[in-house]
């Protein structure tokens, strides 16, 4: 992950508490509107979340297959 959405995630990690970034927060910080930095933020997220699932699924199999080690 670069720099730029390092600082996309930890924002919105920031702000989650208080039930997200005000528009002016995400302009002045990213130069996005709301919509835009949200949408961005779900792109990483959804990558992750997609990885994570394949990694299971590599585990369950090596499991099924007996092996202890999924990377072998």
């Amino acid at each position: 992950m670069d720099r730029y959405h390092h600082a996309i995630e930890e924002f919105h990690r920031q702000w989650e508490p208080y039930g997200g970034p005000s528009p002016e927060a995400v302009f002045t910080e990213f130069g996005l509107t709301v919509n835009q930095f949200y949408a961005r933020h779900r792109a990483l997220t959804r990558g992750r979340r997609r990885r994570a699932d394949l990694d299971r699924t590599c585990a369950d199999d090596a499991a099924r297959n007996g092996q202890s080690d999924p990377q072998r």
